[in-house]
């Protein structure tokens, strides 16, 4: 996905770069694919050959080679990179040596099960062809469709309760972490380029989105939209 930023973020396993999301390194695409099964507890055995092996540091860099796995991104895929980052509540792993092989095992808790990411994609497929998107649209048009499908359907959760896309699609309310996660897939889904960004509001952590429309990208608050209409603001 091409980025408004000019240099892609990247980590160093002694002195080798490696670019987050993008290379086809196999430990970081097995990774990758127990995250998106969204399996909580999983192991992987590196070779004595990997620099992980050798490394007074292993606890750090096994993070690293987990962040490198959700940060690989592929084309019309929206349920990978910036959704599943955001979409990981909780992670520990911990590495053995076993003969010749290092052992790294992963615990990770997820803000959807892979049932619910199940209902999420059928659920958008009927939404998707209910709004008519399609390529033959401008992403202009495209985003404009999603966005006010998001602000006719979803409401702000208050209670601050409700966190993923799953919680805006189904029980129409959601905090900003939610709302931003499911624009980001609906905008994926029309391949529109979208991010998730994190940061800031009034002080508060909060999440919102960028889009690319035609050469520039824009940012997206469906949230800010979603609390101003709820407390009658502008």
């Amino acid at each position: 996905m091409d980025t408004p930023t000019s240099k892609r973020p990247h980590f160093k396993i002694n002195n080798k770069k490696y670019n987050f999301g993008a290379n086809n390194n196999p430990i970081f695409m097995e990774i990758r694919r127990h995250l998106l099964d969204r399996d909580t507890f999983f192991e992987i055995s590196l070779n004595k050959s990997s620099p992980l092996f050798v490394s007074s540091n292993q606890g750090e860099i096994a993070l690293s080679y987990l962040m490198a796995a959700y940060s690989i991104h592929r084309p019309f895929v929206n349920d990978d990179f910036d959704y599943l980052k955001q979409n990981i509540r909780q992670i520990g792993c911990k590495t053995r040596s076993l003969n010749n092989s290092l052992l790294i095992s992963y615990e990770v808790r997820y803000l959807t099960s892979q049932e619910q990411e199940t209902q999420i994609k059928h659920g958008l497929d009927e939404i998707m062809v209910s709004l008519c998107v399609n390529d033959k649209k401008s992403d202009l048009l495209k985003t404009k469709l999603i966005y006010d499908f998001i602000l006719s359907n979803v409401e702000y959760d208050f209670k601050y309760a409700n966190h993923s896309a799953y919680n805006a699609l189904f029980d129409k309310k959601a905090v900003c972490e939610g709302c931003a996660a499911l624009l980001y897939r609906m905008l994926c889904f029309a391949n529109v380029p979208c991010r998730i960004i994190t940061g800031k509001g009034l002080q508060d952590r909060h999440a919102w989105n960028i889009a690319k429309i035609g050469k520039y990208w824009y940012n997206l608050d469906v949230t800010w939209d979603l609390y101003c209409r709820k407390k009658d603001r502008v």
